[in-house]
């Protein structure tokens, strides 16, 4: 394999944010259980990271909801669609929107926009956009929704 370095002028965009995702799912803030594993450079890192994204399918339980609050966290909320499509999981559209709600200081915001996705365009979503809701407003993941504010 023929590799080439970068030129000398290389500069990082700078108008682009890269998210780490699932720091809290994945036990890696302060108190949590592989944080108090991390060498002390380490635990700087994560201390830093300024660009969270966590999926709705794994933080959903109070416990993260909880340790995020207490951080003040300002997380990205994906919807965690595809996690419940691979594992055969739906997701409750009214209880996702709610949540969504009533965690909203969580979330971060940007230029006015809360960031918490929709769910995913899985399989064939268009499928989805003109049909009425399910019976028990339970919709699986790959559905076209809009949360009502």
């Amino acid at each position: 394999m023929n590799l080439k370095r970068a030129p000398s002028s290389f500069a990082w965009r700078t108008d682009m944010n890269i998210f780490m995702a699932a720091v809290y799912t994945n036990g890696y803030r302060k108190g949590q259980n592989r944080y108090k594993k991390l060498i002390e450079h380490e635990q700087r890192l994560v201390d830093g990271i300024p660009h969270i994204l966590e999926s709705y399918h794994y933080i959903s339980s109070q416990r993260f909801i909880d340790q995020m609050r207490d951080d003040n966290a300002k997380v990205f909320l994906d919807s965690g669609a595809f996690s419940a499509y691979t594992l055969g999981v739906n997701i409750d559209l009214p209880t996702y929107c709610d949540y969504i709600k009533r965690n909203a200081d969580l979330w971060r915001v940007e230029d006015g926009v809360m960031m918490a996705s929709v769910l995913d365009g899985i399989g064939d979503p268009l499928q989805f956009q003109s049909s009425p809701a399910p019976k028990g407003g339970r919709y699986h993941p790959g559905a076209a929704f809009r949360c009502p504010h």
